[in-house]
């Protein structure tokens, strides 16, 4: 297949066009893939494949349901519920699940562990990787210890601990999920008094910051990438694919821009310094008012 951009407005029309089954479990082959851009390429693919089935479902179960029922549903009313849930017993495969006003939470059980978060648009955490679980034993903390999970050993539940900056108010959960789909909806949730077990409210950076702090502590066996990192990989794969450049021949040509065939004038220097940066991500956590 030609260059990485060609490759992925590929997959991407693969998302688009109607179809069989055959599309569906190519995609989840591709998200099975070690290259970011052609995972994250066939997961959106996939996940608008998933949109339209769970929109076709619902549309069966609304044609089947009584005039009577005084419960008939838009289409449009339907088209939003099919993008903000998602089964995970569609062929797909991805499982949907969205807190209210903050994000969408993606599962996709397929290929290697990645945490993967986006900021344009609608937020989004997305999950690849079947069973992600907390590696224990293990400590992860931030924010100067308002937010902290410990498990001491393999075989204890994992404790946490946060501090909610806004109101002050300190919570202890002496046993929290191992799960990271759990873990991450049970920290979005807001508190609910009717909640045996109310979630902590975090806002969607918050989560973010979290769930790096706990990559960065080894707390999860998955790998953590953002948006910025897969426009990073995808520089690369261009200037490797398709933007070639030409050994210069003296000192001053060394720092000269070039011109690759299309036209795109490249910097060498550029380049050079952006395949050698090693991306970073620092979730923005508002300031503690105490401070």
């Amino acid at each position: 297949m030609g260059s990485a951009s060609e490759r992925n407005e590929a997959i991407a029309l693969l998302g688009e066009i109607d179809g069989g089954p055959t599309i569906d479990l190519g995609l989840r082959e591709l998200i099975e893939t070690s290259n970011l851009t052609t995972r994250i390429a066939a997961y959106e693919a996939l996940a608008t494949r998933a949109e339209r089935a769970e929109y076709a479902r619902l549309l069966t179960i609304e044609a089947r349901r009584p005039d009577s029922s005084g419960m008939a549903r838009t289409p449009r009313e339907l088209e939003i519920i099919s993008k903000t849930r998602i089964p995970s017993s569609t062929l797909q495969g991805i499982q949907r699940v969205t807190i209210p006003g903050k994000f969408v939470l993606d599962v996709v059980p397929f290929g290697e562990p990645l945490v993967y978060v986006t900021q344009q648009g609608t937020p989004r955490i997305v999950l690849f990787g079947g069973d992600l679980q907390l590696v224990r034993p293990m400590l992860a903390s931030a924010w100067d210890d308002r937010f902290m999970v410990i498990a001491d050993s393999a075989g204890q539940p994992a404790r946490l601990r946060y501090e909610n900056y806004r109101t002050g108010e300190v919570r202890v959960v002496d046993e929290v999920s191992p799960s990271l789909p759990s873990l991450i909806i049970f920290m979005a949730a807001d508190p609910r008094p009717e909640d045996p077990v109310p979630g902590l409210g975090m806002s969607y950076s918050e989560v973010v910051g979290a769930l790096h702090a706990l990559y960065d502590a080894g707390a999860t066996q998955a790998a953590f990438a953002t948006e910025t990192d897969k426009l990073m990989a995808e520089l690369v794969e261009a200037a490797r694919t398709g933007q070639v450049l030409e050994r210069p021949e003296t000192i001053a040509d060394r720092n000269k821009p070039t011109e690759s065939d299309d036209g795109l004038v490249v910097d060498a220097s550029y380049l050079k310094a952006e395949r050698a940066r090693k991306p970073q991500v620092v979730p923005l956590a508002p300031k503690d008012p105490k401070k």
